[in-house]
C-alpha cells in the first residue's frame, strides 16, 4: 500500500487523537518527515515540504488539545487543524479548506481521475501522467516506456453477447494489467477498449517482456457472464511499445509512436506487441559474428506472411536465389541466447571483394516468430545508436 492509503486507513479509523498522533509518529519512523506532508494533504488540501508539514502537524495537534479542554469535548483533528489555518497561521496555507469528510473526499477526487467501469485511471489522468513523465525526463533522462493495448475483435464480442459481456471482458483485462505491472507504473483505460500503461525507467526490453506477459495471461483468460456461451469468452489483445530518453517534448508524440506499432501488430495477425523500431524502414544489418547457422529452404510458390517493415541484409560467400527462404540462427551474444528467424530472400546483390549482399524480408512461419524479430531489432538499434 501506498502511504497516501495507509494513512486514509488510519484517519477512519483512529478516533481518538492520541492513537492518531501516536500512528503518525509509527508512520514517520517508517516513511520519514514525508508522512506529515501526506497528512495534510489529505485533511486539508495543503501542499508543503514535509520539514514545514512537520512543524505545522505539531503545532495544530497543540491547538486541538487547547480547543478540546475550552469547549469541554473532543474536536475532530481536521476542524482543530483548519482553525489554526484560519486563525493562528492567518489563512497562507489556505486556499482552498476541505470542509467534507475526509473519505467523502477522496472519493470524489477519485472519481474525477479513475475510469468508472475498471477503476483505473481515465484517459485525461493518464495522459497528464504522460506529460508530467516527459517533462521530468527532460531534467533526469531516466527513459521509460508506454504500451498501448487494444483488444481484438471487442466490437464483436459486444456484438455477439452484449455491452455487459463487453464490460466484464474490459474490466478482466484491467485486473490483469494491474497484476503485471509495478506499483510505480500508471495502468489507464485510454478509450474505449484502448489501455496504456506508462512504464517511468523501463525500457524497450524490460517493456517488451512485461507487455507479452500481460499478452499471454488475457490469451488464456475466459470471461463468463450470463449472456455468453457456456465454455466463456476469449478474446487477445495487441498492443505497441514506445520508448522516451529525454528526446520528446509531447505526450502525444510519444503515443503516436506506440500506436503505429500497435496498428502495425493488428495488421500483421494481431494477438503480438509490436515496439516501434518495427515501424521503421531502414534496413536491420546482421554482422557476421551475430550468424550462429544459416540454411536455404525451398523456393515459396505459395504467398508467406510478412513480419514488419525492415529488410534484414548480410554478407554471404555464396550467391542465394531471391524468391526462397532461408532460416538464419543468430545469436543475442550478452543474453546467451540464440534465435531463430524466417525470412523470404529478395535481393542477391554481388560485392567488390566477390561476396554477396542478401537481403531477405522476415516472415512467419510459426506463431512466436515476431516475438524473435523484435528482440533482435531490439538488439541492432540499441548497438547503433
Amino acid at each position: 500500500m501506498t502511504l497516501h492509503e495507509i494513512l486514509l486507513g488510519v484517519i477512519e479509523d483512529k478516533n481518538d487523537i492520541a492513537d492518531l498522533e501516536n500512528e503518525v509518529r509509527r508512520l514517520e519512523d517508517q516513511h520519514g518527515l514525508e508522512t506529515y506532508a501526506e497528512i495534510l494533504s489529505i485533511l486539508a488540501n495543503i501542499k508543503i515540504g514535509p520539514l514545514e508539514a512537520a512543524a505545522l502537524w505539531k503545532s495544530a495537534c497543540q491547538h486541538l488539545h487547547t480547543l478540546s479542554q475550552s469547549l469541554g469535548r473532543p474536536v475532530n483533528i481536521t476542524v482543530a487543524l483548519l482553525d489554526y489555518l484560519l486563525i493562528s497561521a492567518e489563512g497562507e496555507y489556505i486556499n482552498r479548506a476541505k470542509v467534507i469528510d475526509v473519505l467523502d473526499y477522496e472519493r470524489i477526487a477519485q472519481s474525477a481521475i479513475r475510469d468508472g467501469l475498471t477503476r483505473v485511471f481515465n484517459a485525461g489522468y493518464i495522459r497528464e501522467q504522460v506529460s508530467w513523465e516527459l517533462t521530468k525526463d527532460r531534467r533526469y533522462r531516466r527513459g521509460g516506456t508506454v504500451i498501448l493495448y487494444d483488444l481484438n475483435k471487442f466490437k464483436q464480442c459486444n456484438d455477439e453477447y452484449g455491452h455487459m459481456a463487453g464490460d466484464a471482458v474490459l474490466r478482466e483485462f484491467a485486473l490483469i494489467l494491474k497484476e503485471y505491472t509495478r506499483q510505480s507504473d500508471v495502468v489507464g483505460r485510454y478509450g474505449g477498449d484502448e489501455f496504456l500503461v506508462l512504464m517511468p525507467t523501463t525500457h524497450h526490453e524490460g517493456a517488451l517482456i512485461v507487455a507479452n506477459r500481460i499478452r499471454h495471461a488475457f490469451e488464456k483468460t475466459v470471461v463468463h457472464v450470463p449472456s455468453g456461451p457456456p465454455e466463456g469468452i476469449r478474446i487477445t489483445t495487441t498492443g505497441g511499445i514506445a520508448e522516451y530518453m529525454g528526446e520528446i517534448g509531447e505526450a502525444e508524440v510519444l503515443i503516436e509512436a506506440a500506436d503505429q506499432a500497435l496498428y502495425l501488430g493488428k495488421r500483421e495477425g494481431a494477438n503480438r506487441v509490436y515496439h516501434e523500431y518495427m515501424v521503421k524502414t531502414d534496413p536491420v544489418l546482421i554482422p557476421h559474428d551475430d550468424m550462429v547457422d544459416m540454411r536455404v529452404l525451398d523456393t515459396v510458390e505459395e504467398p508467406v506472411k510478412m513480419i514488419g517493415k525492415r529488410l534484414f541484409k548480410f554478407i554471404a560467400t555464396d550467391h542465394m536465389e531471391p524468391g526462397r527462404l532461408l532460416r538464419c540462427e543468430l545469436t543475442l551474444n550478452d543474453e546467451d541466447q540464440n534465435l531463430t528467424i524466417s525470412g523470404l530472400i529478395t535481393e542477391a546483390n554481388p560485392q567488390n571483394d566477390g561476396g554477396f549482399e542478401i537481403a531477405f524480408h522476415p516472415v512467419e512461419q510459426e506463431s512466436g516468430d515476431w516475438l524473435a524479430i523484435n528482440q533482435y531489432i531490439l538488439k541492432f538499434e540499441r548497438t547503433h545508436q
